[in-house]
């Protein structure tokens, strides 16, 4: 029996993905920064700030200091943990999981358009995924050197990660830091630089960045993300052949 297309979608899909092209290529400058988020409606707030993170639904500062001292002083017993600043280990924390003041970035829209698809599908959700746009200057970056307590900072600013961290490496990682955690970032010029990728859409995307070396296996480095790329190879049918990879 044969297999019937959607052509009408196939044909939007990849009018889609043409849209992305030529949203990157006017933004393909060093300073553009990309934040890929599962769904539109989504804020711009760190993990540590939203309610569904915070005790009672309230964010504690007290709470989330008390928090990271704590996994400053366990996590040096899980591998090989030997960097010393705040903002060292902020970013650890960051990347492991632990609700943070930071919000991940990246200099590469795709791994952002593979970050946005890839939560769209975690959170099973029905509307837009996000990718948003910004391109910063010199008073949006912050300098750790003149400022090695990040619970100082008082205001949104960029942040350059100086741990080696493999997977910061290999998704080209920055951070924003945010002085005031439970309160959104409203961007200037927010929806001119955003691109919103239809629900229907998302699987598409998600199949093309896969195609293109953008996927678990590639940009997390280690075993987790080789074996998520893996199961969903396995779940979508996809790469399944006699010579997969």
């Amino acid at each position: 029996m044969a297999v019937k297309f959607n052509t009408k979608l196939m044909s939007e899909q990849k009018d889609c993905w043409a849209s992305f092209m030529a949203f990157i290529g006017k933004r393909e400058t060093s300073n553009w920064m990309f934040r890929g988020q599962g769904a539109v409606s989504w804020p711009l707030r760190p993990k540590v700030g939203r309610a569904q993170s915070c005790p009672v639904g309230k964010y504690n500062p007290l709470y989330e200091k008390r928090i990271f001292d704590t996994f400053k002083r366990r996590a040096r017993g899980y591998g090989n943990i030997s960097v010393a600043s705040d903002w060292e280990m902020l970013a650890i924390a960051q990347h492991h999981g632990l609700p943070t003041r930071l919000l991940d970035w990246t200099s590469n829209p795709l791994v952002a358009a593979y970050f946005a698809v890839k939560s769209h599908d975690d959170a099973g959700l029905t509307e837009a995924a996000a990718i948003h746009a910004i391109k910063i200057g010199k008073a949006l970056i912050l300098r750790t050197e003149d400022e090695p307590d990040p619970f100082l900072v008082e205001d949104v600013k960029f942040v350059v990660p100086s741990t080696s961290d493999a997977r910061l490496v290999s998704q080209r990682g920055f951070f924003t830091i945010h002085g005031k955690p439970d309160e959104d970032w409203p961007l200037t010029k927010m929806e001119e630089n955003r691109f919103e990728i239809p629900p229907q859409h998302v699987p598409y995307f998600r199949k093309k960045l896969f195609y293109l070396g953008i996927d678990p296996s590639h940009i997390m480095a280690d075993l987790d993300g080789l074996c998520e790329t893996l199961s969903w190879q396995y779940r979508r049918g996809i790469a399944v052949g006699d010579v997969s990879y």
